[in-house]
């Protein structure tokens, strides 16, 4: 199953293939898995390049130069405006910058293993138009979602600002990203309740994302007293502990 298969945007009449009306990234039941899948590609090729087989190596960074063409980017590109509001936003959005940025620091080192990968082109690309669309949802960003599923605000926030701090300064967004991330952040904390899991199905917690935000928005900022105060955590810090076993060192 792929995400153009189910997107709302394409009437029955008139639907695509998914890799005709996203090139780039199809394959998987939505479009963020599908751009999980490239990241994965690229960080083992990036971290563990030398434990994998020849044959391997070489099949990934030919599916890598098959899918990530100028062409296809501009494709993938023209068909986001064909998606319905909030599409992807802002789990989907924030994790092609977080893959926009790891081919970004693949490309600064020093290895063997991008031989005969080229992105710089389609890079690029994606990268204008995620960057601004994540920032003009900061920018209207009115309320919070603490679900601790894929829309949690403090998790698009965390990893906006991870980007925002490594990318270069380029862009008509460039400058104000990390300063719009940060200010979110910070409001985000002085308004937060507690919230540990809403229901069985959240994959994070949305209080210590918060915390894990605030840490790297504001270092200093005391995120271990507004947590302790938050989860109501002094009264089992002060407890003294107790052995009831003679043989316990503790």
């Amino acid at each position: 199953r792929s995400v153009s298969i189910s997107s709302p945007s394409v009437s029955d009449a008139g639907r695509q293939l998914p890799r005709k009306h996203h090139p780039i990234f199809y394959g998987c039941y939505d479009w963020h898995s599908a751009i999980h899948c490239h990241w994965l590609i690229i960080h083992c090729l990036r971290k563990y390049s030398a434990y994998l087989p020849g044959n391997l190596k070489q099949s990934a960074v030919d599916t890598l130069n098959l899918h990530l063409t100028e062409e296809s980017a501009q494709v993938e590109c023209g068909s986001l405006y064909s998606e319905p509001p909030g599409w992807e936003m802002p789990y989907g959005y924030v994790w092609l910058l977080v893959l926009l940025q790891e081919i970004r620091e693949w490309s600064g080192e020093e290895t063997t293993s991008r031989e005969h990968l080229s992105l710089g082109g389609p890079v690029l690309m994606l990268e204008a138009e995620a960057r601004c669309r994540f920032f003009g949802w900061i920018r209207s960003l009115q309320s919070v979602n603490r679900s601790g599923l894929h829309g949690t605000t403090a998790f698009a926030l965390l990893l906006g600002l991870r980007y925002a701090q490594a990318a270069p300064e380029t862009g008509a967004c460039a400058g104000t990203l990390e300063r719009a991330i940060i200010g979110a952040i910070v409001r985000l904390h002085s308004e937060s309740p507690v919230v540990s899991q809403p229901d069985g199905n959240g994959f994070l917690c949305p209080t210590l994302v918060e915390a894990q935000a605030l840490i790297a928005a504001a270092p200093g900022s005391g995120p271990f007293d507004w947590l302790t105060e938050k989860l109501a955590l002094q009264p089992l810090l002060d407890m003294v502990p107790t052995s009831g076993d003679a043989r316990d060192p503790s």
